[in-house]
């Protein structure tokens, strides 16, 4: 296969990136072919043809660029379009990926199946909590019903930062408390269970941090070895049905509330858990992955987060 040039890896770059860094990359270029380098060439006449011609080009390389950040805006918005069209045809799932060595990416459920259509139309969403609307949720939207719900109980919660949290999403004072009474993680896993390995770590934690009670939500289940570590320890293992009951028990006021929460603007397309923006659906370009498809943060190159895209069809 021939090697590829730099000036093909520099579109390609481009193709991935946003539409308007190609604009800003063409306002440096013209910029540069049409004062810049002519001003350098100014003080050699030999160079005079260069430098008309260096003005002349400049136009044209400005077009090129635009004629590049055109075709990114149309693959953002094809990308746009494949999502649309899976909430209509099929449901589908994020699996965990882990993209460096100190941060681990949670598994996330994707968007409706056909019985919803997505973001914008009210009248097909939910009027009330299931478990099909905790599978729906993406994970920072799943972090963020936990936190509230816990709040309408009467706890101080409060969710971590975006970025790597070191296992804990939520934290939970007594008032006038800095330190920590409890320690919470949730995990929007729904493709398999919450082994003891995630269960036995936050154990870990909550011993380094000194905070003597421990939470662990998922809108799945946990396997028979994690509920077996827990037992007879102040962690306490909250499934999705334990977590669907719970919530069932709030008054139907505090339910809709929390459920306006849950439901509010684009709560299926997973979050960057860098950047804290939604990503986008992309295709493998290259290797043994090419072709399939996975979540992408938009900020790419500048952020390489990636969230794995799986198809409960196949």
């Amino acid at each position: 296969m021939a090697r590829k040039s730099e000036f093909e890896k520099i579109t390609e770059s481009l193709l991935d990136a946003p539409w308007w860094m190609s604009l800003i990359v063409g306002g440096i270029a013209y910029l540069f072919l049409a004062a810049i380098l002519p001003g350098i060439m100014s003080g050699a006449p030999i160079f005079s043809a260069l430098a008309q011609l260096s003005v002349g080009i400049a136009p044209l390389a400005f077009l090129f660029f635009c004629f590049i950040g055109f075709l990114a805006f149309l693959r953002e918005n094809r990308a746009t379009q494949v999502v649309d069209q899976g909430n209509k045809n099929k449901s589908f799932h994020n699996s965990s990926r882990k993209q460096s060595k100190d941060f681990l990416f949670s598994p996330n459920v994707g968007v409706p199946s056909e019985e919803w259509t997505f973001a914008g139309v009210e009248e097909s969403r939910p009027t009330e909590w299931s478990l099909v609307v905790l599978s729906r949720l993406e994970w920072k939207r799943f972090e963020t019903v936990c936190s509230e719900y816990l709040k309408l109980l009467g706890h101080n919660a409060t969710e971590t930062k975006i970025g790597p949290d070191g296992g804990v999403d939520i934290v939970i004072h007594k008032d006038g408390q800095e330190k920590p009474v409890a320690i919470v993680q949730c995990k929007a896993w729904n493709t398999y269970k919450v082994g003891v390995k995630p269960v036995r770590e936050l154990f870990g934690l909550m011993a380094a941090e000194r905070v003597t009670t421990g939470m662990f939500i998922t809108s799945g289940d946990f396997t028979s070895e994690a509920i077996d570590f827990a037992q007879g320890k102040r962690l306490r293992l909250i499934d999705g049905d334990k977590l669907l009951n719970g919530i069932k028990k709030l008054s139907a006021d505090k339910q809709s509330q929390l459920l306006d929460i849950a439901l509010e603007g684009d709560y299926t397309t997973p979050t960057c858990p860098r950047c804290g923006i939604k990503m986008k659906l992309r295709s493998a370009k290259k290797g043994s992955n090419s072709g399939n498809k996975f979540w992408g943060c938009v900020n790419y190159p500048k952020c390489r987060s990636t969230l794995v895209y799986k198809d409960e069809n196949l």
